[in-house]
């Protein structure tokens, strides 16, 4: 009677949802559903052989992540953004210290060699709900405790209530940020989360606080499940500006859709490829160069005549080139 309505894990990657009467009909009793990962964990190779997304983006954001630039993956329910997530921080520098937060566990990030020794540092964390408010362990309450821990890289799975605020001030105190929130697009995603830093911020104007949501996530990926079941990066945006109530993006990558078509099973398939946009901004140039990543691969993702003297020159008269 107390608790109609429970989610819960049955063990790591395996989720499970119920909901008993009185919430639905008597003669139902219970209805439950059980979610389970695929036991065999999905590589960059598995990504790249699916056309779920290009070399070159998987490399931009493995660049972003490793350089501080904190990364926000969008999407739906079942649209693989956890497993990307995966795949992402699986790749990272081996000296980062990494902390997960999640409700049940999912992500596996910890590495080993053929030997089973751990190679990489990883803090696997998960919430404890509890009736007692004392004893109940939120997402919220672990995000505070990894600012103590001292990592490299922060991984709130997924970001659903006032954790969320804690995430984009961790953001912006020099914490990488790794997180995924359910959105029907990247540009979508960061009214989301503004949607739920407000409860915190009710004094903060619009402007201000949709601001301080930008500098935390720069980078932004929307990943979404095609109605043939194929999951594909949609898009890569990076988020520039809030101007007159409306959200400046700089789109990087994009998914085109070029046919769909019925197999002689009438199995539906879906055609398309990935395509680069636009070049990254000078200041997303610069926070790469300010972290160590070299001019060469720099320029490769930067506009053609970029270099690190200039972007200095502009950045000290205040006219950091934003939009390409």
């Amino acid at each position: 009677e107390s608790q109609p309505v429970q989610d819960s894990y049955i063990s790591k990657g395996v989720r499970c949802s119920a909901i008993m009467r009185p919430v639905v009909d008597r003669e139902i009793g219970v209805s439950a559903s059980i979610r389970r990962q695929k036991t065999v964990a999905i590589t960059r190779d598995n990504l790249l052989k699916s056309n779920t997304a290009l070399a070159e983006e998987l490399d931009f954001l493995t660049i972003c992540v490793n350089s501080g630039v904190s990364v926000g993956y969008a999407g739906g329910t079942g649209s693989g953004k956890t497993t990307d997530m995966g795949v992402l921080l699986k790749n990272i520098s081996y000296d980062k210290r990494i902390y997960s937060i999640e409700d049940s566990r999912e992500l596996d990030l910890i590495a080993k060699d053929d030997n089973g020794k751990v190679l990489n540092r990883v803090i696997h964390t998960v919430t404890r709900p509890h009736e007692d408010p004392k004893s109940n362990v939120d997402a919220e309450l672990l995000l505070k405790e990894a600012l103590r821990q001292h990592p490299d890289i922060i991984v709130p799975a997924e970001m659903r209530g006032s954790e969320a605020w804690t995430a984009v001030n961790a953001g912006l105190t020099g914490h990488t940020i790794v997180t995924s929130v359910h959105a029907n697009s990247a540009e979508e995603a960061y009214e989301r989360i503004f949607m739920l830093c407000l409860e915190k911020n009710a004094n903060m104007t619009e402007k201000m606080l949709m601001r301080q949501i930008l500098k935390a996530f720069p980078v932004m990926v929307f990943k979404k499940q095609l109605s043939d079941g194929s999951r594909k990066i949609m898009s890569i945006v990076e988020g520039i500006d809030y101007v007159d109530g409306k959200i400046q993006f700089n789109t990087l990558y994009r998914f085109q859709k070029t046919n769909e078509y019925m197999d002689d099973n009438m199995k539906l398939h879906i055609d398309g490829f990935h395509k680069k946009i636009n070049c990254i901004s000078d200041r997303l140039a610069l926070k790469w160069y300010e972290n160590d990543v070299d001019e060469t691969t720099i320029k490769k993702y930067a506009r053609s005549d970029w270099s690190a003297a200039t972007a200095y020159e502009i950045y000290e008269r205040g006219e950091v080139n934003d939009t390409v």
